[in-house]
């Protein structure tokens, strides 16, 4: 089982020229939509919890009027 040191040097150039082909032109789209999400999720969690909020107190009124 010999390795070629020519093989390793083939695999180490291609390699590179990979990570720089995704740096390049793939990493930024993808730290762009992952950052979306992230605050879509936060946008989301935020609007539950202002919903819940609007609900009670909805029900709150709807017990005040009936108690009336």
């Amino acid at each position: 089982m010999d390795i070629s040191i020519s093989a390793v040097i083939a695999q180490v150039i291609n390699f590179g020229i990979m990570f720089f082909l995704f740096s390049k032109f793939a990493a930024a789209p993808l730290s762009d939509a992952i950052e979306e999400r992230r605050e879509l999720l936060k946008k989301l969690k935020h609007a539950d919890e202002a919903y819940n909020k609007k609900i009670q107190e909805a029900e709150v009124k709807a017990e005040e009027i009936i108690a009336v």
